[in-house]
Formats: structure tokens, sequence, C-alpha cells
């Protein structure tokens, strides 16, 4: 496996590129163009169907574990498509770390811990 600095790819590539990354980020800090892709060709083209669909291929599917029913997320950052295994952020901060669930929405336990500190009367 050859690891490539992006801008060094993209004339080999169409005007997007589809991405699944594995590693959790907060997308909004990343600058695509300096972002260091590892990258091992896998020599499958796919067309867009007529709702608009691409499906994964089955290896790529079982290579990063990825499930019927698993969410994912689609991020679009210039021209560029990426696909990004789906963490809940916190309604509040961003956070991604020790996110849970409160009355629908994701909160961080730092800021339920805020949360607490509010006097009930305010």
């Amino acid at each position: 496996m050859k690891v490539i600095k992006y801008s060094e790819y993209i004339a080999d590539i169409p005007n997007f590129i589809i991405t699944y990354c594995l590693h959790y980020f907060n997308p909004q800090s990343i600058n695509i163009s300096e972002v260091y892709i590892s990258m091992k060709p896998a020599g499958v083209v796919r067309k867009v169907d007529q709702l608009g669909r691409i499906v994964l291929p089955k290896s790529l599917r079982k290579r990063y574990q990825m499930n019927e029913g698993d969410p994912v997320e689609i991020l679009v950052q210039g021209d560029h498509i990426i696909l990004e295994r789906y963490r809940p952020k916190c309604v509040f901060c961003g956070s991604m770390e020790e996110v849970g669930e409160f009355k629908e929405r994701y909160v961080c336990a730092q800021c339920m811990e805020e949360m607490n500190l509010i006097p009930k009367n305010a």
C-alpha cells in the first residue's frame, strides 16, 4: 500500500472521490486538499442507478465491517463526496466523546454535567 498526498492523485480520478473514512474526526476541521489518503486500488467502477444509488462491493463492506442497516454519513466538501461511519455528536458542543441520548438528542457527558449544575428554578 502506498501513501500519497491527495493533491498528487487528483489528476487520476473523476471530479469527485468517494472515501469511506474509518477514523473519526470533525469533518468541518479538514481541508480535503491536504488530507493524506492511504489508497489501495479497488479495481471496481460502479455506475449510479436511476434512484441515485451506488452499490459498494461486498469485499469493501466486509473489509470495513459494514453491515446492512449501518448508518453512514454523507459529507460534501467542494466537489468531493465523503462517506463516513456515522457517530453521533453532542448537540451543544459537537463532541463525539462519551455521547449518550437524552430526550431524542445526543449530549456528551461533559455537557450533561454542566446541565446538572444549572439550578432547577432557573
